[in-house]
Parts: C-alpha cells; structure tokens; sequence
C-alpha cells in the first residue's frame, strides 16, 4: 500500500508509519489519514490532501524529512509526561497486588468449602464423629451385589471403634 501511494523516493512500507524514521510525525500523520480517508470513505476530496497529493491523484500527501538532530528533538516526552508514566506504572503495580490477594482469598475459600466438605462426608461414614478416620481393612466387599453396608447404631455392621476413634470397616 505505501508503495502504491507514496512517493517512490521515500522507500517506506506501511509500518513505517509507527517507527522512527526520519520525516516529521505530523507530515506521517497526515498521510496516514489520507490513507484511511482514501480507502474507508472516498477518493474524491481527500480533505487530508497537500498541495503535492491534490495534484498527483492516488498520492499521498508529501513527508517532510528531517535531520538527525531534529529527529531527536521531536517526540521527547516532558517531565510532566514522565512522572505521569511513573505514576501509572505504581498504579498498575497496585491493581495487580490487589487482583493476586482478591485471587489468593478467593483460593483459600474454595479450599475452606472443598475442606468442609471432605468434613462432613467423613462424618458421615464415622457415624457422626469428625474426628475420626474410617479406613477399610479388606478389599473385598463383604455382601456382593451389594451399594451399601446395613447400618447398626450409627455404624456401618461390620466394623469397629478403636481407642483413637478410628472407625474400622471390616
């Protein structure tokens, strides 16, 4: 595209445009609207077009070139400009450390429900008694075909409570 529409002297490709190369900003920022008005809405008065671009049809406006120092000059940031970007950087660090504790917190009570529950299915199988741990002593089910033990005085027949509340599925 910029080959089509920009003086062959130039030797620029699109990106061009957004790196520093040595014409002025403001003269890459008109061609580059030309550009856009040239392609999104109609080639007939461009109002974007220089004197050079409404006499050479399909051109865009001309570049100005610049020497090395002005280069250099144009587009350094102010020390108001600077301390702003500082400024956002601390703020930006801040959202993140808040973002990382919302997601910490937010782990830490999945992992408080996820324990509450592992609790009370636990409690469940020891009859009521949290504390304790069942544990099965045989692999072999005791009553084939069978989903469930019988339950006898909120335990499952078949086992026993050791001194340490430890519930024994037999």
């Amino acid at each position: 595209m910029a080959r089509s529409h920009l003086n062959a002297g130039y030797n620029l490709e699109w990106a061009d445009f957004f790196t520093p190369v040595p014409f002025s900003s403001a003269s890459r920022a008109q061609a580059f609207l030309w550009l856009c008005y040239h392609y999104l809405e109609s080639n007939a008065g461009n109002p974007y077009a220089d004197e050079f671009a409404s006499t050479n049809p399909g051109l865009a406006p001309q570049l100005m070139p610049l020497t090395p120092e002005a280069m250099a000059a144009e587009n350094v940031d102010t020390s108001e400009e600077l301390a702003w970007g500082v400024q956002m950087a601390e703020k930006r660090l801040e959202f993140l450390a808040k973002v990382k504790t919302e997601k910490e917190q937010e782990e830490r009570e999945k992992a408080r429900v996820k324990e509450q529950e592992r609790e009370r299915l636990v409690s469940g199988l020891t009859g009521g008694h949290p504390k304790s741990t069942a544990r099965r002593t045989s692999s072999v089910h005791p009553h084939p075909g069978s989903s469930s033990r019988p339950r006898k005085n909120g335990r499952a027949s078949g086992s026993r409570t050791e001194r340490d509340g430890t519930c024994i599925l037999d």
